[in-house]
């Protein structure tokens, strides 16, 4: 049984899907948080028509980090088309989806994949738990074997 400080067996990585829309405000703490989850091979952001700084917020990070795509769909087809584009031509062997205002634990990850691990027949791992107050964001995360 996982628990933290364990280490996840290995694994090919796992690739996160962020769909964004205005959320400048949120962005960049989610995507420092993703960075520095070991088992999280890439990151696509997908932002459907953000008015606000959302896209100035990303652009570092894919500039300056391979592990960050960005996608840009002016028209704001919705989530779930913006999550579908995210996972297209992925090739890690598990799909993560969150939004930008997830703020995922380091261990979060290690704790999904391990359990995974331990029951190869689920074809989905769900881990949310609300810690929303006036000064915390919710600590949640997702994983899908393709």
């Amino acid at each position: 049984r996982w628990r933290a400080g364990m280490t996840a067996p290995a694994a090919s990585g796992i690739r996160a899907v962020v769909v964004t829309h205005c959320s400048a405000t949120t962005i960049v703490e989610c995507l420092q948080r993703l960075l520095a989850a070991p088992e999280i091979a890439q990151i696509v952001v997908v932002d459907n028509g953000s008015d606000d700084d959302t896209v100035a917020c990303v652009m570092p990070f894919s500039e300056r980090e391979s592990r960050v795509v960005l996608r840009r769909d002016p028209d704001n087809p919705g989530f779930a088309t913006a999550c579908n584009n995210g996972a297209l031509a992925c090739t890690q062997p598990w799909l993560a989806f969150g939004n930008p205002d997830c703020m995922v634990a380091p261990d979060t990850f290690a704790g999904l994949l391990m359990h995974a691990h331990a029951a190869p027949k689920v074809g989905a791992l769900v881990a949310c738990r609300s810690m929303r107050t006036a000064s915390r964001m919710p600590r949640c995360g997702a994983a899908i074997r393709r």
